[in-house]
């Protein structure tokens, strides 16, 4: 058919995987607190900075674009607070049931928690 020239390369499906964002190298926080080996993006490393850095009894709320890393800060800030005061939590709002659900099986997974 006149016009159609190239339509099947069109529509044929592209499975490979890219990373919207340029990651960001790792440092001695993420390799101790978790199992990652680089961080999604400058942007998670700066809040994981900023996280670890507050002053106690402060809260941080942190502003990503999805996909940039948000869901690592919550394991991150639990883990370290066990680490300078037993019994220490963290409180993570989510917008939804299904990410809250993803969080609680995530958070199950790590030892001590």
């Amino acid at each position: 058919m006149p016009g159609l020239d190239g339509l099947g390369a069109a529509l044929r499906l592209d499975t490979v995987p890219r990373d919207a964002y340029e990651p960001a190298s790792p440092d001695a926080v993420l390799l101790r607190l978790t199992q990652h080996r680089r961080y999604r993006t400058i942007a998670q490393k700066a809040a994981t900075r900023a996280l670890l850095t507050q002053p106690p009894g402060s809260g941080l709320m942190v502003s990503m674009p999805t996909g940039s890393g948000k869901s690592l800060l919550f394991p991150i800030a639990a883990n370290f607070g066990r680490e300078t005061e037993p019994g220490a939590c963290a409180i993570v709002i989510t917008p939804t049931v299904a990410l809250a659900l993803d969080h609680e099986r995530t958070l199950s997974a790590l030892p001590g928690l």
